[in-house]
């Protein structure tokens, strides 16, 4: 091989990789901030799922509170058993997204630990 085709080969490498570099540090400033949106965004709606349990845990034990009071009043006569039923209903309802909300906040940690850089692989 040439001195003048080695040092142009040499150039070449070295062009490829200040452009290779260039392309890591645009991939690296695109990347930051879309992990940073990504996070905020996961954390947001762990917090908003949070919300959201507590506003049905209050429902459930409201329910809860309002079958004791139906079964109650139908065992002295007071209401029909329409009344009960109707409570159980309301009580299992609020039951449903209690747990459909306790599964929804588990994904949005999920999702939160996968934004921050975390994985299953071992």
């Amino acid at each position: 091989m040439s001195r003048t085709r080695a040092a142009g080969q040499v150039l070449s490498n070295a062009a490829l990789q200040k452009a290779n570099q260039q392309e890591d540090i645009y991939q690296y400033r695109n990347t930051v901030p879309t992990a940073m949106r990504e996070a905020e965004d996961a954390l947001a709606a762990y917090g908003a799922e949070q919300t959201r349990h507590g506003s049905i845990a209050e429902a459930f034990k409201q329910d809860k509170e309002a079958l004791r009071v139906a079964a109650g009043q139908y065992k002295h006569g007071l209401v029909n058993y329409l009344e009960v039923l109707d409570a159980q209903r309301s009580l299992f309802s609020a039951q449903n997204e209690l747990a459909e909300s306790g599964q929804a906040a588990a994904v949005d940690v999920v999702s939160l630990y996968n934004a921050l850089g975390g994985s299953w692989n071992k």
